[in-house]
């Protein structure tokens, strides 16, 4: 997955189908309300869903390295909000570490 990508999509013309396009196949979906989502993450801004979202395509990518005496997972994930006629509401990326 290239997160660069994420830029060809625009919110309000782009659809479903061009998100997989330019992401390729998701890793999975979210319908909305999720409250197992809130649970996960709470109010983060990048995972809140925008007025309107139906569902959200996602996309990760998690690599490990170890630095000692840390081993830290390097998470990568956009979220491609939809509206009910598959239209791209919103994209957010979230990218992070956590440190074990």
């Amino acid at each position: 997955m290239d997160l660069a990508t994420r830029q060809q999509l625009v919110a309000g013309t782009s659809t479903r189908s061009d998100a997989i396009a330019a992401l390729g196949a998701p890793h999975g979906q979210i319908t909305f309300p999720s409250m197992p989502l809130l649970r996960q993450f709470g109010s983060m801004p990048e995972i809140e869903a925008p007025p309107g979202a139906v569902s959200a395509l996602v996309h990760d990518t998690f690599s490990y390295r170890t630095e000692h005496p840390l081993d830290v997972l390097d998470i990568e994930q956009i979220l491609v909000f939809l509206a009910e006629a598959d239209v791209v509401l919103a994209v957010n990326c979230l990218d992070g570490q956590v440190l074990g």
